[in-house]
């Protein structure tokens, strides 16, 4: 099952981007495809991804972040 996932960017406040994905992606995952499907093409090592106030790891699953089973 997918979940929809909005991504905020500070550098494109204006540009939130949606994006389905399913609860055992891992953040690595996620930013490989932000880089693959997001306009500007982020590189992986400049992304950091931030939910609750906490920067996120590579090897976090969303399940982990979102607390869903």
């Amino acid at each position: 099952m997918t979940y929809p996932l909005t991504i905020r960017s500070p550098t494109h406040p204006d540009s939130d981007f949606t994006i389905n994905v399913d609860l055992q992606f891992t953040i690595l995952q996620l930013k490989q495809r932000l880089q693959n499907e997001y306009f500007d093409c982020p590189k992986i090592q400049n992304q950091r991804l931030i939910c609750a106030g906490k920067l996120r790891t590579d090897d976090e699953t969303m399940e982990d972040v979102f607390g869903q089973s």
